[in-house]
């Protein structure tokens, strides 16, 4: 019975709060809600301006990325220095399309491959040595710039060195087109495609 009459109690001490809650807000409530929306929105503009020019900026000098990277590692505690390595990683880790990192500018990629051949038993008609290396090729392959790729194959056999090919690729020419200049295998049969390994 006491429970009941406390809570009628407590109904009518907060029926008339409720009435002031349902009234509509006042035109200066509203002109003022309106004035700190449009605030805000133009914060956030501002906001958004500033961060387009910082990634545009950063996107006009690739050098400056490096430094940048550098000093907020080292005005950064231990903890966010080691998400700001992760961030520098994967940054510098994204090479792709025809994109390279600044240390392999003046450093091609070097493939060295050997045609090694072994025979056993013996031929009358055409006697060959039991061990011969038969031909040795070295590959150096090298993005140019964002516009230009060179590919070079050598092979060094008995006659000497030969270039096999030896052609620079140009692969953003205008309306989609690629160019490719210089020595290289006809693309013509199943064998002649590829290289004398």
């Amino acid at each position: 019975m006491n429970s009941r009459i406390f809570t009628f109690a407590l109904l009518l001490l907060f029926l008339p709060g409720s009435k002031a809650l349902a009234q509509a807000p006042s035109a200066a409530d509203v002109n003022a809600l309106k004035a700190e929306i449009e605030a805000l929105k133009q914060d956030y503009e501002r906001r958004i301006q500033e961060l387009e020019a910082k990634v545009s900026a950063i996107q006009a000098s690739p050098s400056a990325r490096e430094p940048q990277s550098q000093q907020a590692a080292a005005q950064s505690p231990s903890g966010a220095e080691s998400a700001g390595r992760q961030t520098e990683a994967s940054v510098s880790s994204g090479v792709t399309g025809s994109t390279v990192s600044g240390a392999k500018v003046f450093n091609p990629d070097i493939a060295v491959i050997g045609d090694f051949l072994a025979a056993a038993g013996s031929n009358k008609f055409d006697p060959s040595p039991a061990l011969e290396m038969h031909e040795s090729e070295a590959s150096f392959q090298a993005i140019l710039d964002p516009y230009a790729r060179a590919d070079f194959y050598m092979a060094f056999g008995e006659e000497g060195v030969d270039l096999e090919e030896g052609f620079i690729t140009f692969p953003a020419i205008p309306g989609g087109l690629l160019l490719r200049a210089g020595k290289m295998r006809a693309a013509f049969g199943k064998v002649n495609t590829q290289h004398n390994h």
